[in-house]
């Protein structure tokens, strides 16, 4: 399969600008994504950007702040106050396809049994796969859990528990990821290793906790 690997990239680069295009061309004849509703909250939590208020505190917003940076950015690429929901979605819909391609080469070739890299290839093909990839927030927390599993297996410790942190930073489920990477460190390692562990991948999400008590106050965390 290694050998193919070009050609791999080629096919779900290829698959990915294509899929993007076909999108474009609905969202342009329809004037409407057919499922729109996450990305117009995740468009009306950017306001801030452009002066109309604080985060959490005037613009309410259920996602956490790592989440809101993302948003942020996308917003930001419209280079337009007065943007509308559709630009938005059109950027965001073009960055998420190209995060999808890597990530789903990425996946393959962390594969070494053909077998198996065609049932990888397979899931992330799924329409359920690319609809949540491309009109959802949910692959930026799967590509961090995907790095974490990564650098799990090249027993880099320390980076893998820093992912986990980003995870739980963007998708706070991934908090219940904690006990089971407590209880593989433990195994590979010893107990005082996997507690400090454990508490670094909690870093991230804690940190972002005190960012918004800074600019928003200590009531925002109860409007997050």
């Amino acid at each position: 399969m290694k050998d193919n690997l070009p050609n791999l990239r080629l096919v779900i680069g290829t698959s990915s600008v294509a899929l993007y295009m076909f999108i474009a061309y609905l969202f342009a004849s329809t004037g409407k994504l057919p499922d729109d509703h996450d990305i117009n909250v995740y468009f009306t939590s950017t306001n801030w950007v452009y002066g109309a208020g604080t985060l959490y505190r005037d613009i309410p917003s259920e996602y956490p702040l790592l989440a809101n940076v993302i948003f942020s950015f996308v917003r930001l690429l419209t280079f337009n106050a007065d943007s509308t929901p559709n630009t938005f979605a059109l950027i965001w819909i073009g960055l998420n396809s190209i995060l999808f391609a890597g990530v789903t080469i990425a996946a393959i070739q962390a594969n070494e049994n053909k077998r198996n890299q065609f049932i990888t290839l397979f899931t992330w093909l799924l329409p359920s796969t690319i609809l949540f990839s491309l009109l959802r927030y949910d692959i930026y927390p799967a590509t961090s859990s995907l790095l974490m599993m990564w650098y799990l297996r090249k027993e880099s410790w320390i980076i893998a528990a820093l992912w986990l942190g980003v995870t739980i930073a963007l998708k706070g489920y991934a908090i219940f990821l904690i006990p089971v990477f407590f209880i593989y460190l433990y195994n590979k390692i010893n107990i005082r290793f996997a507690l400090s562990l454990a508490a670094l991948s909690l870093t991230p999400f804690l940190g972002s906790l005190i960012i918004v008590i800074i600019f928003a106050g200590i009531n925002a965390l109860f409007l997050m």
